[in-house]
């Protein structure tokens, strides 16, 4: 064999062909997108619990589930026409018998809700799976669930076979479920055009006023998607985006002591631990070791008052008053 057996010239690909192509695919992908999402296909869980189970579930004993079901305070058991055995109770069938004796595990509608992060900054490592696995289990347990992803290509969707948007979506499947995507980017961009809206502002207490009423104004998943992408402190931001920039530039101060940086970034793993966001801070002309007293004197606050003081404006400017 020689070279020139190698070499053939390979046939050439005009600008029409290669958008016939590109129509092609996208109407495959759209197929794919009906099947997958038609109104009347929903993926099904059909899990069933016998007694046992669904007695631990509830926090009561069998005898006392049969005795419900004898008087009348439950449904009967459904049983198998061949084995006369009972089939097992549903996850909605479970949830009636904790309405029946009071032990639905929910928090009082004043109390904080509990966070539970799931991060990592590589693809394909299952976080995804991970936090749906997580949701259901504890949906399962009777606990009323919110699952937010703030990943713009979020495929939560897929996973329970329901079109899941920027609105809270019941998954019907799963009782106690509920889901929502959040686009960081695309939530961000609509408060910036919400406050450039009221453009001109005749001063910075004008315009201070208006962009603190629109972040008040946030619901508390979009706030938490909004400081998912805010670099750590302590940590040197990678990259040549703007907001890497801008990161290392605020923290140029603190960066000069490795030793207490170094504390600062475990401090900071136990505040996302407790608090399920990044710990925020004003970082510019801050030293190390007083960001690190400021996030150890936070770790102390509740939940919310935490996160009222996160969002504080840097110093000299005009801050909000309630």
């Amino acid at each position: 064999m020689n070279d020139t057996t190698l070499s053939s010239p390979l046939p050439s690909v005009g600008l029409e062909a290669l958008e016939g192509m590109a129509d092609r695919a996208a109407a495959v992908v759209e197929r794919l997108r009906a099947r997958v999402f038609t109104p009347d296909s929903l993926k099904t869980l059909d899990l069933r619990f016998n007694v046992k189970s669904a007695a631990a579930m509830v926090g009561r004993s069998e005898k006392l589930i049969r005795d419900a079901e004898a008087d009348g305070r439950l449904p009967p058991a459904i049983l198998n026409p061949e084995t006369g055995r009972r089939t097992g109770y549903t996850l909605k069938g479970v949830n009636r018998m904790r309405d029946v004796f009071n032990t639905r595990p929910w928090r009082a509608e004043t109390d904080e809700p509990i966070v539970i992060a799931v991060q990592n900054f590589k693809g394909g490592v299952g976080k995804t799976t991970l936090a749906c696995a997580t949701a259901v289990g504890l949906a399962d347990q009777g606990k009323r669930v919110l699952l937010v992803s703030t990943d713009p290509a979020s495929n939560l969707g897929h996973v329970f076979g329901v079109e899941i948007n920027e609105h809270m979506t019941p998954v019907p499947q799963v009782p106690n479920l509920t889901a929502m995507n959040i686009d960081p980017q695309a939530a961000a961009a609509g408060s910036v055009g919400e406050v450039a809206a009221h453009q001109p502002y005749s001063d910075l207490e004008s315009l201070c006023q208006i962009s603190d009423a629109v972040i008040k104004a946030l619901p508390w998943p979009e706030v938490l998607a909004a400081v998912s992408a805010h670099p750590r402190i302590g940590e040197r931001a990678g990259g040549e985006s703007r907001e890497a920039r801008w990161s290392r530039s605020e923290q140029a101060t603190a960066a000069t002591d490795l030793r207490r940086t170094s504390r600062l970034q475990e401090a900071n793993a136990e505040y996302e631990r407790r608090f399920g966001h990044v710990f925020l801070i004003n970082a510019a002309g801050r030293s190390a070791e007083e960001m690190l007293a400021a996030l150890r004197r936070r770790m102390v606050r509740e939940g919310w008052s935490e996160a009222e003081e996160g969002t504080l404006v840097p110093p000299g400017w005009v801050k909000r008053t309630e």
